[in-house]
């Protein structure tokens, strides 16, 4: 791992409970922009459960993530109940 505390790392922690509570945790240091500005494009509406990033959720982006301009660097999402924009 980086020892650079100012960077940002990507935490993923597994919690399994079948008879005794068993855990994992994967820290991946995430590299830096490249690029000062983002390009983000608005499409689809949101998650279920937008409080937490569920295994679905990943899955689900799959296609968020194929559908995208190669130019674009984040996928946003609409409610169009609201008219709020919210984080993909």
């Amino acid at each position: 791992c980086s020892s650079d505390p100012t960077g940002e790392y990507l935490v993923t922690i597994l919690l399994l409970l079948q008879g005794c509570l068993s855990f994992g945790v994967h820290v991946l240091p995430l590299p830096r922009p490249q690029q000062a500005a983002i390009i983000a494009e608005v499409r689809g509406p949101p998650r279920d459960l937008f409080a937490a990033k569920v295994s679905q959720w990943i899955r689900d982006r799959v296609s968020l993530e194929q559908a995208k301009a190669i130019d674009v660097t984040e996928v946003l999402l609409h409610d169009s109940s609201s008219g709020e924009v919210l984080e993909g």
